[in-house]
């Protein structure tokens, strides 16, 4: 390929517009026209000026080395440009963030033997099961999760009986409880009234049970209500590492 058009296909694959390539190079608008229409050969310092904007060696400018790949990207060499023009403190702020997601980037993926893992009380009293039900310390067993975005935020976790929450929550699921007195409308949560235990999605001045064979519950009409907490999701049985 002839050098001119070569020296167009550079520009063009890099996203510049000859009038953008004659203000950052500092270049003539009209040199660059007849440089890459063939009009006049570039001298070595126009070659040079170009290999350094793009991260490009001269040699594969010039066609020598047409396998060679460019050694930055054009946006890298512009972010390199406008480091150059920040002062101390700006410079020292970049090359934290510039380390810290070098290394982030860079991290190996963990190993299953590597994953964080927590312990999280389960509690062995289930929701619905018709029984005395308290959240007391001699009711909970501690096991071995995996850390994540849902575990972190519990404090314990229990089994559902029952099918009044289906289909969100099916009979058997293990859920995550997060203490907290009081919950907002359409959130779910654990209660307690009359000695039972229930998982029910907060109404507007209800407990609404998702299957219509179920109805919901009135707060009202009950004494001693109390909110438990707030039902963060499912764990999920690959979670469990150990019980």
């Amino acid at each position: 390929m002839e050098l001119s058009k070569r020296l167009v296909e550079i520009r063009e694959n890099h996203g510049y517009s000859r009038k953008r390539l004659s203000e950052e190079l500092g270049v003539p608008y009209g040199t660059i026209t007849k440089y890459e229409t063939g009009e006049r050969e570039p001298g070595h310092g126009y070659i040079v000026k170009l290999a350094q904007m793009f991260g490009l060696t001269t040699d594969y400018i010039l066609g020598i080395e047409t396998k060679n790949a460019p050694l930055y990207t054009s946006e890298a060499l512009k972010i390199a440009r406008q480091y150059d023009q920040l002062d101390s403190w700006g410079r020292s702020a970049v090359e934290a963030i510039i380390r810290e997601e070098t290394a982030r980037c860079t991290a190996p993926a963990p190993t299953a033997q590597e994953e964080k893992v927590i312990t999280l009380n389960f509690n062995e009293l289930k929701a619905s099961a018709g029984t005395g039900w308290e959240l007391m310390d001699e009711h909970m067993t501690p096991w071995t999760v995996k850390l994540n975005d849902l575990t972190r935020k519990a404090d314990f976790c229990l089994e559902i009986e029952g099918d009044s929450m289906e289909p969100k929550f099916q009979d058997g699921d293990l859920i995550l409880i997060r203490r907290q007195p009081a919950i907002e409308e359409g959130q779910f949560g654990l209660y307690t009234f009359d000695n039972h235990g229930y998982v029910k999605q907060q109404g507007c001045g209800k407990l609404h049970s998702l299957n219509p064979s179920y109805p919901d519950i009135f707060p009202g009409e009950y004494a001693d209500i109390e909110c438990k907490g707030l039902v963060l999701g499912k764990l999920e049985p690959e979670w469990v590492v150990s019980r």
